[in-house]
């Protein structure tokens, strides 16, 4: 007999390709490493494209994957382009997360966030012929150059992009990074709770400072 839990299962493993793989034991370094890429996805999801986020952990998948974010997917074929720019920027939400861990030092960021990179430039490539009405693959030699270089400015400003947004929302990010550390996965329930909770204590140290400070 399928329960809930089930059921929540398959939904999940037809998402990320893959199962969740048990028998995998991370290192702490692997679990904070994976719970930052992911809280950065979720993050950036949330307060950036304005999107849900059904579910986040940091449990390994036999596609690969150290762990995964299920973030809500529209169902229309045709997007507006500002959506895809914001898709752009959330493939380096993983990135981005990371490099704040390390101190900004983008160079110790894991391998992890490959695919994402390759993902953020396919998405980029389309973007820029449609944005700029022009299709480069026509223009010969010339618009191939031009194309690489469009797509690359793109994919810098979409990666600086995520790492500013990160760094404002600072105090979600490591407060959804504990708790996925401590318990592996998160609901949208769990994960929208989480984020009550920073914004409330943020509120009330705010309306400290105001009580404490005279105008």
């Amino acid at each position: 007999v399928l329960n809930v839990e089930d059921f929540n299962k398959a939904i999940l493993e037809s998402s990320i390709k893959g199962h969740i793989c048990q028998e995998y034991e991370q290192t702490a370094r692997e679990k904070k490493i994976i719970a930052y890429h992911e809280a950065g996805h979720a993050i950036l999801n949330h307060f950036y494209c304005k999107k849900r986020v059904s579910f986040i952990t940091t449990q390994p998948t036999t596609s690969g994957a150290g762990g995964f974010t299920v973030t809500e997917s529209p169902q229309e074929d045709l997007l507006p382009i500002s959506d895809i720019e914001k898709r752009i920027v959330m493939c380096y939400g993983g990135k981005a997360a990371e490099t704040i861990l390390a101190n900004n030092n983008a160079l110790d960021v894991s391998t992890g966030a490959s695919q994402d990179v390759i993902d953020a430039t396919q998405m980029a490539l389309k973007y820029v012929s449609v944005r700029d009405s022009i299709d480069y693959s026509q223009l010969g030699k010339i618009g191939e150059q031009r194309l690489a270089n469009q797509t690359e400015h793109l994919l810098k400003t979409c990666s600086d992009k995520a790492l500013s947004e990160l760094q404002k929302y600072r105090s979600y990010l490591d407060a959804v990074v504990n708790a996925l550390i401590e318990q592996e996965s998160l609901s949208e329930e769990e994960f929208l709770k989480i984020l009550n909770q920073v914004y409330e204590t943020k509120e009330k140290e705010s309306q400290l400072i105001e009580s404490i400070i005279p105008d």
